[in-house]
């Protein structure tokens, strides 16, 4: 039956939701199918250069670069009226030290030891 000749005006709705569920599980059956493919096309490509498809995905890179997690920065410079406030000294100045360096004070007076 072509799905262009269905009258879905005169269908009862339980008939539909069955329809659209069917639908839906092909539709499903037939991407794992393609999924199922393209793991198999990975594979082999992969297998051709000597590596395995985790190789390329969430593992290291082959200079062993990827995934590595950069410790935090040395903490530079510390408000000292909200000591809870701190800088770096990398990117753009924060709010609390432009505005303190505007009012006069020295870069140096807020540099931790």
């Amino acid at each position: 039956m072509n799905v262009c000749e269905i009258d879905f005006k005169e269908m009862p709705e339980g008939q539909i939701h069955e329809v659209i569920a069917r639908a839906g599980a092909e539709l499903d059956r037939r991407r794992q199918i393609k999924v199922e493919e393209v793991r198999g096309q990975i594979k082999a490509l992969a297998d051709s250069v000597g590596m395995t498809p985790e190789d390329f995905v969430g593992g290291k890179s082959p200079r062993g670069q990827r995934g590595k997690v950069k410790p935090a920065r040395e903490i530079r410079f510390r408000n000292t009226a909200n000591p809870a406030e701190s800088w770096t000294g990398r990117g753009k100045r924060p709010r609390w030290l432009a505005q303190a360096l505007v009012a006069g004070a020295s870069l140096d007076s807020f540099r931790v030891n």
